[in-house]
């Protein structure tokens, strides 16, 4: 993705779209199929947690959230997922 960003921002959004529209026809396609349903969940659940991410550094470089704060969700990660 970073050569795409290289390339410039038309390229990365075409390819980013297009990754989506394959995977969401994908999952269309087979949408009867029990793993095509386990597959959209697990798409969803890691995309939620993605943009959970992206929100929390975007208020951490705004500055909303202080480094205690984000010390306190490291630790508390880092407990739930070891």
């Amino acid at each position: 993705m970073a050569t795409l960003l290289d390339l410039g921002d038309s390229p990365f959004l075409a390819v980013k779209l297009a990754i989506g529209a394959v995977t969401a026809f994908v999952l269309w396609r087979w949408k009867d199929f029990k793993l095509a349903k386990y597959g959209l969940i697990f798409s969803l659940v890691i995309y939620i947690g993605l943009m959970a991410i992206h929100f929390i550094t975007g208020l951490s470089a705004a500055g909303f959230l202080s480094d205690t704060f984000l010390a306190d969700v490291s630790i508390w990660t880092n407990s739930v997922l070891a």
